[in-house]
């Protein structure tokens, strides 16, 4: 063999290895692109090196595959290199059909516009971050958080994209705002007061039940304090409570208490209050429950006064006929006909007395009952007067009192007995506190709604057999004038509750039981009309009441 055929044969072993190599190569190249080599070991002239090709990317790709949240990479365009299971499974739909899928597919139609500035690469890296809606191979629309980041990569522009469900997020804040309108209805709509309350006293929330209460529209009431509201007698107890509660010595506290009402009545509420403290044990602010007591303490006030009254009108005229009939018994006055004859006069007074109380207590229950109801006739006013003044006369004269009228032509839808009974309690009112040689003035008149704002008046016609249309209803105005010693201002909105007296006295010295008005005016009541009273201490009071006035008026 020649040297030219032994270079030959060299040639060919050396294109045969370099050909071993470059597959090997390749092999290991393509190895590389799938992920399978981990590291590559080089030997050269200075030994072995080790080139770790995989580590931190395999970790990566391992992160993005645990994600819980969903995670492509995409071409500006939009067309989908790569994603993660999280957002197949988010969108519905599989793996393999989502990669090389258009993710603008998977957009709200709604959200589109949104959503231009992921597809509208100018060059520069952009940063995207945005509530939006995708749409589920199943057509629903689930709410998520878009976040998106241009990378370059070898001069190409790849899009990274991490999308996060919102569902049970915004199910979340859907509950908490359900929770919180609840919650804001139950404070806002409870039947009894409710109220935040500050350190200081000063009001930061309060109903519509705690505005009634006291009077004052919310925006007013929370610019001032509860101790504004508060009766000063009523404040050192409620104070003494409140800083028990921010020692620590009570959980909650209960007082009845009074506030004055906007308009200067007093309310008594009953009051429950507690403190809100923060994370670390600090005070916030007082959260007070406030109920309404005021009728309860009249009823109370009411039943006081009846028992001290009933107790008082019961005890004496007994004590007297126990006493005087004790001494007929006893023969004493056997012999004495005029002193027996007092005795017996003085226990028929009595029994009279104690009749006239029982009586009254009857009438105001029978009153006050919602099954007693007043049968109503036309009734002539002159006629209604006439009879109550003959029954009042004798005692007018025994006071040296006059009476004069001043009587309209008029007639009213009422009960006759009922009105008349009215009229007799009145005038037996005036007789009693007015001095002797004074006039006591009756005098009825035609009234017109429009004429005032402060008598409330219904609408339409009460008359059963009346065909009017009711468009037009006025009113009977009575009053009885008389010129006694007044009522004191403070009992002129009182003055109508059962067992009220001006003085204590009264039913000692003028008799009577305090029941009087509180009939006249469950009456009144019963008529649709209205009961009220003037007055000027030293110089006398005026009663008013309105009947409605009968349709079926027989004119001149």
């Amino acid at each position: 063999m020649n040297n030219k055929d032994l270079s030959k044969e060299h040639l060919l072993n050396i294109i045969e290895d370099l050909e071993k190599r470059l597959a090997i190569a390749e092999e290991t190249l393509e190895a590389i692109r799938q992920g399978e080599v981990d590291a590559l070991v080089i030997f050269d002239s200075e030994g072995e090196k080790v080139f770790t090709l995989q580590g931190s990317d395999y970790v990566y790709r391992l992160l993005i595959e645990q994600m819980k949240e969903g995670a492509a990479t995409m071409t500006p365009d939009g067309f989908i290199l790569y994603c993660n299971q999280s957002l197949a499974d988010l969108v519905k739909q599989p793996l393999e059909k989502v990669i090389g899928s258009n993710f603008k597919q998977f957009i709200c139609p709604k959200d589109l516009a949104i959503c231009h500035p992921i597809f509208n690469h100018q060059g520069e890296i952009k940063t995207f971050d945005e509530e939006i809606n995708l749409l589920t191979g199943d057509g629903r629309e689930i709410p998520v958080y878009l976040s998106s980041n241009e990378l370059i990569v070898e001069h190409n522009v790849i899009h990274y994209v991490v999308v996060t469900d919102l569902s049970q997020k915004k199910q979340n804040e859907a509950a908490l705002r359900q929770s919180e309108e609840q919650f804001r209805k139950a404070f806002e709509y409870a039947p009894i007061g409710i109220a935040l309350v500050g350190l200081d006293g000063q009001w930061l929330k309060v109903n519509s039940s705690f505005c009634q209460i006291v009077g004052y529209p919310e925006a007013e009431l929370l610019s001032k304090k509860f101790q504004d509201l508060t009766v000063a007698e009523d404040l050192a107890v409620n104070i003494k409570y409140i800083n028990q509660l921010i020692r620590g010595e009570m959980n909650a506290y209960e007082i009845k208490k009074r506030y004055i009402h906007k308009d200067g009545h007093i309310v008594w509420v009953q009051l429950h209050s507690s403190l809100i403290r923060d994370s670390n044990g600090k005070p916030q602010h007082f959260i007070t429950q406030v109920e309404d007591i005021t009728q309860r303490e009249l009823m109370e006030q009411m039943k006081k006064n009846f028992i001290a009254l009933v107790s008082h009108e019961l005890r004496t005229p007994l004590t007297s006929i126990h006493g005087s009939l004790g001494l007929l018994a006893a023969g004493i006055y056997d012999k004495a006909p005029d002193k027996m004859k007092k005795m017996l006069q003085i226990a028929a007074t009595q029994t009279n007395r104690l009749v006239a109380l029982v009586n009254d207590i009857l009438s105001l229950e029978r009153m006050d009952s919602s099954r007693y109801k007043l049968s109503k006739q036309t009734c002539n006013v002159k006629t209604l007067i006439e009879q109550s003044i003959d029954a009042m006369l004798g005692l007018a004269e025994q006071n040296s009192i006059i009476f004069k009228t001043d009587v309209a032509n008029l007639k009213v839808w009422a009960n006759a007995d009922a009105i008349i009974q009215v009229l007799i309690n009145l005038l037996n009112n005036a007789i009693k506190f007015s001095p002797p040689n004074t006039t006591i003035v009756i005098s009825a008149e035609l009234f017109e709604a429009s004429k005032s704002q402060t008598i409330k008046v219904p609408k339409a016609c009460l008359s059963s057999t009346c065909d009017c249309s009711g468009s037009f209803y006025p009113y009977v105005l009575f009053k009885i004038e008389d010129q006694g010693r007044g009522i004191p201002p403070d009992k002129l909105e009182t003055i109508f509750e059962p067992f009220l007296q001006i003085d204590s006295s009264d039913s000692r010295e003028k008799g009577g039981t305090g029941l009087g008005l509180a009939i006249c005016h469950s009456i009144i009541k019963q008529h649709h009309g209205e009961i009220w009273v003037t007055s000027i201490l030293g110089q006398g009071s005026i009663f008013y009441f309105t009947l409605p006035l009968s349709c079926q008026i027989q004119k001149p």
